[in-house]
């Protein structure tokens, strides 16, 4: 092989060291992504009377496969294209190597697709401080798959991190939103099974991110199109142009256009995160995202005042959270101890 005829001092023996300002900037890029996907959504819903979660998922399943094909064409033209993305782990791959994974991407297209319908409408019927706090659940139910599906029992810790999320998300008492808690939770199950799933059917890496993402707009693209053709939403766009003055009009637009186009954002900077940094980084980043976010939902939207039960019910919450962030990062350096 070509490589056993290199000199022992040029193979690389270690994980590339990133600069400080190139970890920072991965782990902003995450949280801000993350965050204004959930904001302007909440904002298309709330200020503009948008009623049609399907619609904006028409919207960014249309800009994915777009932008997705395009970059795709693009490389099998010019082989030495994004190189720099697969610096950071964002490999783009030819079209005709992304037509070969049709079965297993379509698979894993519509698994993920379920999971972002049951997001958009929980979103819409929950207010934000509560859609995170609720969220944050899903460590629960991916321990609850781990163990339904692998026989997995959580330790100490995470039945510690367990209790605190469980108890911090119930703590203020469920209201009229019964539906959109119900969304939530299925976005949980749905998010935990979906996890679960990929790391069997993915375990080697076949299907790329960006190939994921690619499927799970191809997908629904003409799934959402034909719900809205058949439900008559397909004018929900004009209808709710004609109720605005023109610099709302030109706000909404934005507001859409930027939605449609985070999904490839968040992709490009969960992966970022992870390959710079570390993966715990995602969920410490997550959480201290998930932290701001909810006191800032109480400012910008009036859906949901702050009480004082409800304040140490997301206390509880943040503190699971952490808990299983600790938990996480000293296992990661257990494992790299026992390794070395």
């Amino acid at each position: 092989m070509q490589n056993s005829k290199q000199p022992a001092s040029t193979v690389p023996s270690e994980k590339k060291e990133y600069s400080m300002f190139i970890k920072l900037f991965a782990c902003f890029l995450y949280a801000a992504s993350s965050s204004s996907l959930t904001f302007l959504n909440k904002s298309i819903y709330s200020k503009f009377g948008f009623q049609s979660p399907i619609n904006l998922l028409f919207t960014q399943c249309l800009c994915n496969v777009i932008i997705c094909f395009s970059m795709m064409m693009y490389k099998q033209f010019n082989p030495e294209a994004f190189k720099l993305l697969e610096k950071f782990g964002m490999k783009i791959p030819p079209f005709n190597e992304c037509m070969t994974k049709v079965s297993i991407g379509v698979r894993m297209g519509i698994f993920n697709l379920t999971t972002v319908m049951f997001g958009l409408f929980a979103v819409k019927l929950v207010s934000i401080p509560l859609f995170l706090t609720f969220r944050r659940c899903t460590i629960i139910t991916t321990a609850f798959m781990g163990f339904l599906i692998n026989g997995q029992v959580p330790d100490r810790n995470l039945s510690l991190c367990l209790l605190f999320t469980g108890i911090g998300a119930l703590w203020e008492n469920l209201n009229s939103q019964l539906l959109g808690y119900f969304l939530v939770f299925m976005n949980n199950f749905s998010q935990s099974g979906y996890n679960v799933y990929v790391s069997k059917v993915n375990s080697q890496k076949k299907v790329l991110p960006f190939e994921i993402n690619f499927y799970f707009a191809l997908c629904g693209l003409p799934l959402s199109f034909a719900y809205m053709l058949q439900s008559g939403d397909i004018t929900m766009f004009t209808d709710t142009m004609s109720k605005l003055d023109q610099v709302a009009q030109n706000y909404f637009i934005l507001y859409v256009f930027l939605s449609s186009i985070m999904g490839i954002v968040i992709t490009v900077s969960v992966l970022m995160t992870v390959t710079v940094v570390s993966p715990i980084a995602t969920n410490v980043t997550g959480n201290l995202k998930d932290v701001l976010l909810t006191y800032v939902g109480f400012i910008f939207f009036d859906d949901q005042s702050l009480t004082q039960m409800m304040l140490i019910g997301l206390t509880l919450s943040f503190m699971g959270s952490m808990i299983y962030v600790a938990d996480s990062y000293n296992k990661q350096n257990q494992a790299k101890a026992k390794s070395n």
